[in-house]
Parts: C-alpha cells; sequence; structure tokens
C-alpha cells in the first residue's frame, strides 16, 4: 500500500521468530530517509495483521495496514543471540558460526559490518536502547562500533520515584523485600555484583508480575520515553539518523501494568483440548519448558509429560496477551512523536 506519492517508507515487521511484515510506500525524496528500527522480543504472529483477533494490537495493525506484510518467514535459528546476529549482519548462522548463546559475534567475525554500523559508515548517526543485540554476543557497549552515540549513554537510568528501581524485572514490594533478604544471604556468603542477584533469583522469580502502576514504572515503558526523547533529538541533527529501539516485552516474565491484564478475562482463555504425549511420539519431540521451569512460581516436571496445571497455563496465556497489548501501547508512542515531529514521511519504520 502507498501513504505518499513522494516518498519511499519501508515497514518491515518480524514478530518473534516467525515471521516479517514490511510496509513500503513507493518514491524518492531528495533527503536520505531516516531509520526507526524497533525490535519486540518473543512476538508471536498473533496480532490483527495476521488475522488473530484475541490480542489487542491496534498500534501494530495499524503500522502494517499502512505498508507490507511478510506472511511466510522464519527463524535460521531458534535462540535469541544467533538469531540477531543473523539478522543485524544479513549473515546466515552457518556463516556467522554463532549457534549459541554466549558466543560473541566479533570474536567469530571480526571484520563484520552490521546493520547500524553500515547507516554509520554512510553518514547517518547511529542510537539504539533496549535489546537490538543480545547482550552476550556484544562488548558491553552493544558493539561500539556500530553506534554513533554510546549506547549506554542513551539507555534510561531513571525510574519513578514512587516506584524506585525494579529487582531486575519486578516491581512488587513483596518480591523486592524477599530479594533484599536473599541479597544479604548471599552476601554474607561472599558474593557480589550479579551473583547476589542471581542468588536471589534462584529463589524468587515469578513468571507474572500485575500491579496497577504507569507504564513507565517498568523498563519498557522507560525505553519508549527515552526512544521519544532520542527522536526529538536526533531530529534537530542535519544528518539523516538510524535509531534501534528494543523492547523487552513479551519475553518472560509477564509483567505489565494491570490496564493491559484488565483488557482480557481469563475465564474466555481456551487451552489446548490434546494435553497428552502422542501415542508413540518420540522423546526427542518433546521437551520439560527448562526456560519456564526456570521461574520459581512453575512446579517441576512430574511424570513422563512435565505439563503446567491448567490454572497456571491460562495465568501464562493471560500474562503473554496483557504484554503483548503493553508493547502495543509502547510502540504507537514512538509512531505518535514520529508524527509530532514531522518526521513520519521521511522515515523507514522497521518492526521486527
Amino acid at each position: 500500500m502507498f501513504s505518499s506519492n513522494r516518498f519511499i517508507q519501508l515497514i518491515c515487521v518480524i514478530m518473534g521468530l516467525l515471521f516479517i511484515s514490511i510496509d513500503v510506500a513507493i518514491g524518492q525524496t531528495r533527503e536520505k530517509p531516516n531509520v526507526l528500527f524497533i525490535a519486540v522480543d518473543d512476538l508471536k504472529p498473533m496480532i490483527g495483521a495476521y488475522g488473530h483477533d484475541q490480542i489487542q494490537t491496534p498500534q501494530m495493525d495499524k503500522l502494517a495496514s499502512e505498508g507490507v506484510t511478510f506472511m511466510n518467514n522464519h527463524t535460521q535459528q531458534a535462540v535469541c543471540g544467533p538469531s540477531r546476529a543473523s539478522l543485524l549482519t544479513g549473515w546466515r548462522p552457518d556463516k556467522t558460526k554463532i549457534w549459541r548463546l554466549n558466543v560473541m559475534i566479533r570474536d567469530k567475525n571480526p571484520d563484520v559490518v552490521t546493520l547500524p554500523q553500515h547507516f554509520k559508515n554512510n553518514d547517518y548517526i547511529t542510537a539504539g536502547i533496549g535489546k537490538i543485540f543480545d547482550k552476550r554476543s556484544v562488548d558491553k557497549d552493544h558493539d561500539k562500533r556500530s553506534w554513533s552515540l554510546s549506547y549506554r549513554e542513551n539507555m534510561p537510568d531513571f525510574y519513578l520515584e514512587e516506584y524506585g528501581e525494579p529487582f531486575v524485572h519486578y516491581q512488587s514490594t513483596e518480591v523486592k523485600k524477599k530479594a533484599q533478604k536473599y541479597m544479604e544471604e548471599a552476601e554474607m556468603e561472599g558474593l557480589n555484583g550479579w551473583e547476589r542477584k542471581a542468588y536471589a533469583m534462584e529463589r524468587i522469580k515469578p513468571s507474572t508480575e500485575m500491579l496497577d502502576v504507569p507504564d513507565e514504572a517498568y523498563l519498557d515503558g522507560l525505553l519508549a520515553k527515552r526512544g521519544q526523547e532520542l527522536l526529538e533529538q536526533l531530529s534537530e541533527n542535519e544528518k539523516p539518523f538510524f535509531l534501534g529501539i528494543g523492547f523487552k516485552k513479551p519475553h518472560l516474565p509477564f509483567v505489565a501494568p494491570k490496564k493491559y491484564w484488565d483488557l482480557y478475562n481469563r475465564d474466555d482463555i481456551s487451552l489446548s483440548k490434546w494435553q497428552k504425549h502422542s501415542q508413540n511420539g518420540p522423546d526427542l519431540a518433546y521437551h520439560r519448558f527448562g526456560e519456564l521451569r526456570s521461574y520459581t512460581d512453575i512446579p517441576p516436571a512430574i511424570g513422563d509429560d512435565g505439563l503446567v496445571n491448567r490454572e497456571k497455563q491460562k495465568e501464562l496465556i493471560h500474562g503473554y496477551m496483557a504484554t503483548v497489548s503493553y508493547i502495543d501501547t509502547q510502540v504507537g508512542k514512538l509512531m505518535d512523536k514520529l508524527d509530532k515531529l514531522g518526521l513520519r514521511e521521511n522515515t523507514i519504520v522497521v518492526l521486527w
């Protein structure tokens, strides 16, 4: 679909590991277009643009309606770091040699040119916040060569005073108190820094959280706010910009303000009717949900099927739906800011 006869506008949506959607408005402009690259972690193609109406995603649906949606796309490596390394270098995993987490992209490919680095090399200002690369595959500056502006300095370093900094993902007072107790225990055992948090997270790490708080009480709301500030800052420069904003949800844990949970009735959530292994199905075809089992409110796998009970299944699905709508709202905030700054017509928007 064409939103202008003068400009090329690209909208690319890659939901989770399953799909890509690109919106291209055809035309030409004398100026180089800006690029707003939005990454959304673990987002399935279960939005209106893909024919699903259970989850409310009006902002992403609107974005997709203005462009092109790719309907048959697949991840090349279903692990976060390798998948992002592949997309952001344009190389397949068998070429990057990144097949698992905790492998540095530049250890294997010291001279590879990343997507933001390419724009930087072509006289763009590049900036990024949130989860663009997987932090386990890049240096502490989120691949310093890729960015004109310091990635670490761009990251939001403030939280709403009345709620304070969360314990990793959580704003719950109860969770914070328990976490503090466990971190004090860890310190008495000689653990410091991240080791203290890891010790606490082994003991208190809920899979969901629903609190009546503003969007900015959690990191993704802050990323949207900081993203709007960066758009304003970059719009004042004569050079075009590439801005990457990476949201963390709907990746586990499913934490989002209560108003997004309230969009859905848990009683309306239906579960799979088949809750068993298939007859004579090979063990290799099944797993025990290892990542999910790392959360302290998920019971250990019992028996051969390792199923989570139905009540918890509904809670998790409810949480996923809430976090998707939460992120959808943050996307809308960024698009509104583009409009207010008069940047929309000369900005390529990529939602991955």
